[in-house]
């Protein structure tokens, strides 16, 4: 039992006891009574767990759910890159990745599906989302929310007609997320280092 269950039992009891009308005589109401204080343990990422007062806690709680909504929004990115490099790129973003994306990362991302087009090429093979954690640095760098993204491609393949042109790798970064207009969109990156995924 953690210590804010212990905190709401206690908290309980005592309330039940006044509500039921239990009274105690003059001697006994003027005894002190232990005041029971909620405790909180803020988990910085990458940190050590610490008690914490009940605002970092719920900035760490806020920054958690925008975490999870990043995540969502990666994996839909994800899936329409994905999607896209199979099919052979695209000229022109789609609206999925307008949805999901903006900025640098989006001009980084059509870049990548223009040159598919224009070279008639399209991946092939296995593409996994291998890692995707909440990264720590995003209010640094002036965004809402930080990714940890590996992607495992190295069973994949860019192909041109029946010609390998390059072989997948192991791809990690850091995706950066902020709001355009109400939509939480991945807005940029930087690279980090494969061998930690």
């Amino acid at each position: 039992m953690g210590a804010r269950t212990v905190a709401v039992v206690a908290a309980a009891v005592l309330l039940a006891g006044s509500v039921a009308g239990c009274t105690g005589d003059d001697a006994s109401s003027s005894a002190p009574t232990a005041s029971v204080t909620p405790t909180y343990t803020c988990s910085p990422i990458g940190g050590t767990p610490s008690p914490c007062t009940p605002e970092p806690y719920g900035l760490q709680e806020a920054q958690a759910q925008l975490a999870e909504q990043a995540k969502e929004v990666y994996k839909r990115l994800f899936n329409e890159t994905t999607a896209l490099q199979r099919q052979g790129g695209s000229a022109t973003p789609s609206a999925e990745l307008n949805n999901v994306a903006g900025g640098p990362y989006l001009a980084g991302q059509q870049a990548t599906l223009s040159k598919l087009a224009e070279t008639g090429s399209k991946v092939s093979g296995e593409v996994k989302l291998k890692t995707l954690t909440q990264a720590a640095g995003a209010s640094e760098h002036g965004y809402e929310a930080a990714l940890r993204v590996c992607v495992d491609a190295t069973k994949a393949q860019v192909v041109q007609g029946t010609t390998v042109v390059s072989k997948g790798q192991l791809v990690a970064e850091i995706v950066y997320f902020k709001r355009e207009d109400v939509s939480l969109k991945a807005w940029d990156a930087e690279k980090a280092d494969p061998a930690s995924c």
